[in-house]
């Protein structure tokens, strides 16, 4: 009944709480290897259904049940493998969802895609809400950023650097586009990278 119901959504609250200071604690352990230039990036073409498989771990949270949040994805087309360390963007993804469960208002959406644009291909997580002024649109990647008004939802922790750190990494661009419905965390992997396939070591991708 009732009892049963609470005690699920706070064993399911706790489990969660447990996952954001397991995230926490490797987003640092793993910002330190990068700025010490010793993690490996080991890129590999993503078949859409390893899209598939992440997303599902992804979108169970409770915030976005109780919030009524429609978490979508659109199918990645066929054919289009983005290069890229599938641990670590997977990591990344986390860190976005994560940002997207808390910050998404009630009967929001939230959506899952990838298309090639040019010379990138571009994983993108759209949020709908308030959009982020255009001054916090780049600081709020930044290490420790603290800003003040609206946007100052997004900068909680290291979750955002980190993305930065790993986009660095990857020789590719993390930034937010935002129109009047909410905000579009983008990805870019540049396609002249894709001779990089295979195992690198990361050195001074904070310097890119």
């Amino acid at each position: 009944g009732e009892h049963d119901k609470k005690i699920g959504r706070l064993v399911r609250l706790s489990s969660e709480a447990c996952n954001d200071i397991v995230s926490l604690a490797s987003n640092m352990l793993d910002i330190e290897k990068m700025e010490d230039g010793r993690l490996v990036v080991n890129r590999s073409p993503m078949h859409p259904l390893e899209f598939e498989k992440m997303l599902a771990k992804m979108t169970g949270q409770v915030a976005f049940t109780e919030k009524n949040i429609a978490v979508l994805a659109d199918p990645v087309p066929q054919g289009l493998f983005v290069h890229a360390d599938s641990y670590l963007l997977g990591r990344v993804l986390q860190n976005l969802y994560n940002n997207a469960a808390k910050y998404t208002p009630e009967d929001g959406i939230v959506r899952f895609s990838v298309t090639r644009e040019g010379e990138e291909d571009i994983v993108c997580l759209f949020s709908s809400g308030d959009p982020i002024p255009p001054e916090c649109r780049e600081t709020i990647f930044e290490k420790y950023s603290r800003m003040s008004g609206q946007g100052s939802q997004y900068s909680k922790g290291l979750g955002l650097f980190f993305c930065k750190m790993v986009m660095n990494a990857h020789h590719g661009r993390i930034w937010v586009d935002t129109d009047v419905t909410g905000n579009y965390f983008k990805l870019g992997f540049k396609l002249a990278d894709r001779d990089h396939t295979g195992r690198t070591s990361v050195r001074d991708a904070a310097h890119y």
